[in-house]
């Protein structure tokens, strides 16, 4: 049986993610936005340290928020 490993191939240097925010103030107590992080899903890694040693993490992939807010 063999081990399963993903065709992703992340690397660890020179990289580069464009992240983009917008909001609209419909009044004062309500907000609406939308975030996106990753736009051009650019594939890396993350550096993680441990009390054992150092790891790194594949990062997260593009991703897209929206929302409200309302304050009260």
């Amino acid at each position: 049986m063999g081990s399963y490993l993903p065709q992703v191939r992340y690397l660890d240097n020179n990289f580069v993610t464009v992240d983009m925010a917008v909001s609209y103030k419909a009044s004062d107590d309500f907000t609406i936005y939308a975030k996106a992080y990753n736009l051009f899903n650019e594939a890396y890694t993350d550096y993680v340290g441990s009390v054992d040693g150092h790891y790194n993490s594949p990062a997260q992939s593009r991703r897209f928020i929206i929302g409200a807010e309302y304050k009260f």
